[in-house]
This record gives structure tokens, sequence and C-alpha cells, in this order.
């Protein structure tokens, strides 16, 4: 499936917007399409259990992931881990390719053990803060490439093109290792869990994030002890069950403070935090910036 998505270029911010879960086929996890401007509802912060790859282009913007700031233009590409919290914002003219698949298809917890080394490249790029590839970066030319094999192999879908998506997204994760020198051999590396174990958990978490939610709680959705539970979910995840919890209420929040007058305090409560200088510490971390001066940064554009 090969989609354009979002054609007003006069808008301020560009996100791609699908809802994952409605347009990955069962059996092939992936989403191939391109940018052009800004759905304006699609400008929210934002986290998925996908990992996404942006390749800029045309056009100029920033990207917020994780609370750190990337300012890009045509040419370079973004790699943001599943569960990292981004969106890109004041665009013009933005036209990005982006690739979206789900981690099980780099690594499911079966076959070999060198396997994993694809999916841990992206964890390690997410740990290191290495989001962003310029053209000037080793393995550049070949990383485009293979970009490209890609849309290509998505768009004529010729017999057997899902494998050769998969070969080539494997590829892209080498050439990723290479780029930043990333040695998987040294030190200790624990096995990844397959993410679908958890999925009860992540539903769990989506619908009562609002409340107060204890480890035991999501350890016995699963029937783990809480040890157990939380080693398995970062291993899969790449991030504790709390992180996790706390990116999905601070979404939910940078959406309350655009969207609603909502005093601050009223917001952090709503959603799920216990205290206000909890809320304020946890909203910059991963934005970057406190609660009302996102507040104020952004009100333009509703």
């Amino acid at each position: 499936m090969y989609r354009k998505e979002n054609t007003c270029l006069k808008t301020k911010y560009v996100e791609i917007t699908y809802n994952l879960e409605d347009y990955e086929e069962e059996d092939y996890p992936v989403i191939i399409g391109e940018t052009i401007g800004i759905d304006k509802e699609s400008i929210m912060l934002h986290c998925h259990r996908h990992i996404e790859i942006c390749y800029v282009r045309h056009g100029t913007g920033n990207y917020l992931i994780d609370g750190k700031d990337y300012s890009f233009k045509a040419g370079d590409i973004f790699v943001i881990n599943d569960n990292e919290i981004h969106l890109a914002y004041n665009d013009k003219d933005v036209i990005m390719q982006v690739i979206l698949f789900s981690p099980t298809l780099l690594w499911n917890g079966a076959g070999h053990t060198f396997e994993m080394d694809s999916l841990h490249t992206i964890r390690e790029i997410s740990r290191r803060g290495k989001n962003k590839i310029v053209p000037s970066d080793k393995y550049y030319d070949l990383l485009v490439a293979t970009i490209k094999e890609i849309f290509t192999e998505n768009h004529f879908r010729y017999d057997g093109y899902k494998l050769a998506v998969k070969a080539s997204l494997i590829k892209l994760t080498v050439l990723l290792q290479r780029c930043f020198s990333f040695d998987h051999n040294s030190g200790s590396k624990h096995m990844e869990k397959n993410t679908y174990l958890l999925l009860p958990v992540f539903e769990y978490m989506k619908e009562n994030y609002e409340k107060k939610i204890k480890l035991k709680e999501l350890a016995d959705i699963v029937s783990m002890s809480t040890s157990n539970f939380s080693l398995v979910f970062k291993e899969s995840v790449g991030s504790t069950p709390i992180e996790y919890l706390n990116k999905i209420r601070i979404v939910k929040a940078s959406q309350l403070l655009l969207q609603t007058n909502d005093k601050i305090v009223d917001i952090a409560c709503n959603c799920g935090f216990l205290s206000l200088p909890h809320f304020i510490n946890t909203f910059k971390r991963y934005t970057g910036k406190l609660p009302r001066d996102f507040r104020k940064s952004y009100q333009y554009i509703n």
C-alpha cells in the first residue's frame, strides 16, 4: 500500500497519523507512506509500539523526540524507537517518507541469538540519543538507497515483496550499527522477549493511566512476579513499566494542555500524577519544557 497523506502545505506541523492497528496486516506489521504537509489533528505529542524511520525529502522543521529538539532539512533521516515521545513542528513545505514497523519484525524471541542485534541497534540509538542521521554520516548513501528499496518493493508488490521489505529493514539496522560503530559483542546482552506477551499490559495502561497503578497489579495481568515482570518488560520494551506508563500520561497531558483551559494541577491529577512537582519534572524530562511553557509555545495551533 503506497499512500500519500496530508496534502495541505500551509500548516505548521507534520506527523504521520495512521491508526496503526487499522492499517497493518496481521502477518505484515509494516506501514509505509509519504506525508506532504500536515494534518492539524496530528500535531500532538505521541508514542507508539512501532519503530519509525523518517526520510526528509523536502523542506525544513524541527523534531522533538523524548525531550531532545532536532532541526531538520531535506536529506536528514530520523530513527524513532518504539515508545519514544515525539512530534515534528515548525515545518516549511515538508515532505517525508515514513516507515513504521513492529519491533517483532526484527526479533520475536525465536530464531538465532545474533538476529536480535538488529533490534539492539534501534534500542542503542534511542539510549544514546542519536536519532538523527545526516548526509555527512558514514553509510548515509547506503541508508537512503535501502529506504528507496523498501518503498519500491512496497509500491510494486511483486511476488515476495513482504520478505524483501523485511530483508531491507534488517539491512537498514546493520547499516545503522555500522554508522554509529555499535558493538553488540561487548558486555552482557539480555535476550529480547516477545512483546506479544505484554499486549494485555499495554492495553491496561492505556485504559487506566489516570488511576494509581501498582507494579504488582501489572505483573498479575501476565501471571508473573514483580521482579520477573520488571525484567521482561525492560528487555522487551527498553524502559521500565513506570517509565512507559508515565509516557502515556505525558502524551495525554500534552493534549489536555493544548485542547483545554484546565488548570495544570487538574491536568496532572486527571492524568494519574500524585503530585504537581512530580508531573512538572516528568513533563520536562520528556518534552524539554515546563507544562506552562509548552502550552504557551503551541497554543497558536488551536
